[in-house]
């Protein structure tokens, strides 16, 4: 398979989750309006990892997101920002290149480039997937920081954190969004992957796999602000 076929399969699998996303986003409420939030201050409630390209949320002082903040937010986790993109870098690199999996697909650059238009491809599709489902649900889809103190208690909290997230009315509950936009990903690679493969097996497998490197993530996210300062030595 060349990478413009697989990038048009891609293309042709996110657009159609995509559909669903205006009538979801309307949906959803909760929070204030947009036009009550200073331009700061929304920058901040949407400012997206570059590492992780995921946004957080404060335990402590919640504020739900706006249907308009879940649009904006949506794009810059899965389009618009440099983190959007170091997550399938990563896992096209330890989960795939480093496997040679698929075989097919060969090694190198050119083998590398197709297993990480797969992940992109596949890191959108989740996104899109995430997205509708947390506004329907009236779910967050940033990770929730933790209100805790001492390095044991907040990594417990982001590992938990891995399969929980705030609805609007700031109560801890089960992340079925998230967690089910990693499996219908990894089902949805499927279409484009060569080779015979069970899919149920691979969709299972992968998507598992997924939610475990998300621990890392959530770790990333919760201890942002220490390694911002000792990294970019900034405040």
């Amino acid at each position: 398979m060349t990478v413009g076929s697989l990038t048009r399969k891609i293309l042709v699998a996110s657009a159609l989750g995509s559909l669903v996303l205006p009538r979801a986003f309307a949906q959803a409420s909760g929070g204030p309006s947009t036009a009550q939030t200073s331009k700061e201050s929304e920058q901040q409630r949407l400012s997206v990892n570059p590492l992780t390209g995921q946004a957080s949320a404060s335990g402590s002082d919640y504020k739900p997101l706006t249907g308009e903040e879940r649009w904006k937010l949506y794009f810059k986790q899965n389009y618009w920002s440099v983190g959007a993109y170091m997550g399938p870098l990563a896992a096209a690199l330890v989960l795939d290149q480093a496997t040679g999996d698929p075989k097919e697909w060969g090694g190198g650059f050119p083998g590398y480039g197709r297993r990480l238009a797969s992940r992109v491809g596949g890191a959108i599709i989740q996104g899109t997937f995430q997205a509708p489902v947390a506004a329907l649900l009236k779910d967050d889809t940033r990770y929730i920081i933790s209100n805790q103190h001492g390095f044991k208690r907040r990594a417990r909290h982001a590992l938990a954190y891995g399969f929980l997230t705030y609805n609007n009315q700031g109560h801890p509950t089960l992340n079925i969004a998230n967690l089910g936009g990693y499996y219908a990903a990894s089902a949805a690679t499927t279409l484009w992957l060569p080779g015979r493969r069970n899919a149920s097996l691979y969709t299972l497998s992968d998507g598992s796999q997924q939610v475990g490197l998300n621990a890392l993530v959530n770790l990333i996210q919760e201890y942002w602000p220490e390694i911002h300062r000792t990294v970019f030595h900034r405040p």
